[in-house]
């Protein structure tokens, strides 16, 4: 798993975040949270999301 090591580099040292944040990644193909954290996505983000929602969504 490289979301660890990658949370860690980003400086994610608390366990609740580290959890909600492995939650999202394993959600990454229902797009429903997105609205739950648009508000805090950067710009662009999104739509990084959603190709890699349909990326995920088409390999399956």
């Amino acid at each position: 798993m490289t979301l660890l090591p990658l949370l860690d580099l980003y400086g994610v040292k608390e366990l609740a975040e580290q959890d909600e944040l492995a939650d999202v990644t394993r959600n990454l193909t229902r797009l429903d949270w997105v609205p739950l954290y648009e508000p805090e996505l950067p710009e662009g983000h999104h739509s990084c999301i959603s190709f890699a929602a349909e990326a995920s969504r088409l390999k399956n």
